[in-house]
């Protein structure tokens, strides 16, 4: 027995009442994630998820072999913002809500929440710091959203 007759809720409430959902589910996966024990074997995996999607690319190739053979939590946020296969296979993974592959980044995004924690708390600034990534668009996507603004 239900308080609300959905049946009655309009187009707009339903969607919000699912975005809303899909907000909170996705949210407590990532928390799951962040709570979860890291292990050796997480990074073995992400670098044979790298292999699998960039074989023959030779440049992201050698990135990924850097990886393997260089990473520390201390150096997630560079890896996390330079142009590369471990940006992007993240972002389209955090998009999509893609949870396998996510489970991958498991210790990648441990150590970027981590990082950005330490970073809040130890910084001596007490105004608002705003970093900004750069997007590529095309030309129509850019005057839809100069008519929208």
């Amino acid at each position: 027995m239900t308080i609300y007759d959905s049946s009655t809720w309009s187009t707009n409430e339903q969607s919000s009442r699912i975005l809303n959902g899909n907000f909170l589910w996705f949210r407590l996966f990532i928390e799951t994630l962040l709570r979860m024990q890291n292990t050796d074997d997480n990074q073995r995996k992400l670098v044979e998820l790298f292999q699998k999607k960039y074989v023959g690319n030779d440049i992201q190739t050698q990135i990924i072999k850097e990886f393997e053979q260089t990473y520390t939590s201390q150096t997630v946020l560079w890896r996390y913002t330079r142009n590369s296969c471990i940006y992007k296979i993240l972002n389209k993974a955090l998009r999509c809500q893609d949870f396998h592959t996510l489970i991958y980044f498991q210790t990648f995004i441990t150590d970027i929440d981590s990082k950005l924690r330490y970073l809040r708390d130890n910084e001596k600034t007490t105004s608002i710091l705003r970093v900004y990534r750069g997007q590529f668009i095309s030309i129509e996507e850019f005057q839809h959203l100069s008519i929208e603004l």
